[in-house]
């Protein structure tokens, strides 16, 4: 929450970014955990973040329009779909200049801070007042995101508008930061928003990968003697996990996620990486199999059946092979020009 604030009118809590407290508005941070924070019921987080609604498309623009994972933003174009996303995390400079950060110090601690000035050196002066400290930093060298960037020249800092350009770096060519988002990213992440909705971006012990178990999961993880322990990677995380100095995912063709919960990396990694030959996916909880199964049924029905052919056990195993269609002045071409593409299957492991 901001240390800025003036009088005005009462304002609705959660579809804006300020409420009310004794005649003041309080301007508030977009959560970065987006709509599917399952902190949302937190009162001291509402405070202190608000969370962003999803768009209300029909049936027939969901299948037309690419949305943001993070915060409902659709458009019928990929590549400006890809520069906001971007312009999430981008930062020149000039543009740090007046943010909010939430910053790593001395590799030991995240405090907040308020970014006051740059140097030519490449130094930018920080002020962290909960600490009463400021310091010169080089910000390419230490970690930190921007919790809230400074209001748009002429608008007041009370007044807030719900447009795409709200938290979002400014369009320019010098960019310090910019975060590899591709355009098959783009296109994954948005897929996973049609067929998961705002669980996508779940975090907490509230996720539905948590409350899907059932006595039978509980009761098989105890006899051999496994664990449950639960945790997900968002869509930006498991981007950053496929990249070339981690998983490098680009240069493989097999993929293996061993204990897949509810299918999120799974489906991610078919879309984004036309490479793949073959992606399997293992989850010994039926809970968690059965939601990633449905969620891979329904990406078939969204992007076509007639692209893919799915084999299925209900309950126990679905194969999804896509369907390479060969062009007519083909020569019959490569391995992979057989008529299909990459597989995906999730199987329940069985003791």
């Amino acid at each position: 929450m901001s240390d800025d604030s003036e009088a005005g009118e009462d304002v609705e809590s959660d579809n804006n970014g300020s409420f009310a407290q004794n005649d003041v508005v309080i301007r508030r941070s977009c959560c970065r955990y987006g709509s599917g924070c399952t902190h949302i019921f937190d009162p001291s987080h509402r405070d202190r973040f608000w969370h962003p609604s999803a768009p209300k498309l029909n049936n027939e623009q969901l299948k037309s329009q690419f949305i943001c994972n993070e915060c409902g933003y659709a458009t019928s174009h990929l590549k400006v779909l890809q520069v906001h996303l971007q312009r999430k995390t981008a930062w020149s400079n000039t543009s740090l200049i007046g943010c909010r950060i939430n910053c790593l110090v001395d590799l030991k601690e995240w405090h907040e801070g308020f970014v006051l000035q740059f140097h030519k050196s490449g130094k930018h002066y920080v002020e962290f007042r909960q600490v009463n400290e400021k310091r010169w930093l080089i910000m390419k060298k230490i970690a930190f995101y921007i919790l809230e960037r400074p209001a748009s020249e002429g608008k007041e800092e009370s007044e807030f508008k719900e447009d795409e350009t709200e938290g979002l770096a400014p369009v320019e060519d010098n960019w310090v930061f910019c975060e590899d988002i591709s355009l098959d990213y783009t296109f994954a992440q948005s897929v996973l928003f049609k067929i998961y909705g705002n669980s996508i971006q779940e975090t907490g012990h509230l996720t539905k990968g948590h409350t899907c178990l059932t006595d039978a999961d509980r009761l098989n993880a105890q006899y051999v003697k496994g664990s449950l322990l639960y945790g997900e990677l968002l869509p930006r995380g498991a981007n950053k996990a496929f990249g070339p100095d981690r998983l490098n995912t680009s240069s493989a063709s097999v993929l293996f996620d061993l204990g897949m919960g509810t299918g999120k990396i799974l489906i991610q990694a078919f879309l984004q990486f036309k490479n793949l030959r073959y992606i399997f996916g293992i989850e010994l909880s039926a809970g968690r199999y059965k939601l990633a199964e449905e969620a891979l049924l329904r990406m078939v029905r969204l992007l076509g059946e007639d692209n893919y052919h799915v084999q299925i056990n209900p309950g126990r195993f679905i194969i999804v092979t896509e369907v390479v269609r060969v062009s007519e002045e083909g020569d019959g071409g490569n391995a992979g020009d057989n008529g299909y593409g990459k597989s995906s299957s999730g199987k329940e492991e069985k003791s």
